[in-house]
């Protein structure tokens, strides 16, 4: 592995703070070629409900229209990692049951 990408996954891995996180995997992910990246955690909070942390580089219009049309509630992505830790990409392919908006 290349040395940077090493120490970005090592930086990343001891951050404690979701912001930190973010800006590491952010920095990565354009470093590999990605234009927008998004990031999420969902930690328990004392009451029955989960907290949800969600950043990510895209337009504001886009954020704007995904919460308006509640694209999440379709997004195969979020399906994802609603059950896995494990990291997804972005395909056509992953999109291709996903209906008309």
């Amino acid at each position: 592995m290349e040395r940077w990408k090493e120490s970005q996954l090592k930086q990343l891995s001891t951050a404690t703070e979701p912001e930190v996180a973010y800006e590491i995997a952010l920095r990565f992910a354009k470093n590999i070629g990605f234009k927008f990246f998004a990031f999420s955690t969902t930690c328990p909070t004392n009451t029955e409900h989960f907290h949800t942390v969600r950043f990510n580089n895209y337009p504001k219009d886009w954020n704007s229209e995904y919460e308006k049309k509640k694209f999440g509630a379709l997004d195969p992505v979020v399906a994802h990692c609603n059950r896995s830790m494990l990291p997804i990409l972005w395909s056509e392919e992953l999109f291709r049951n996903v209906g008309d908006t």
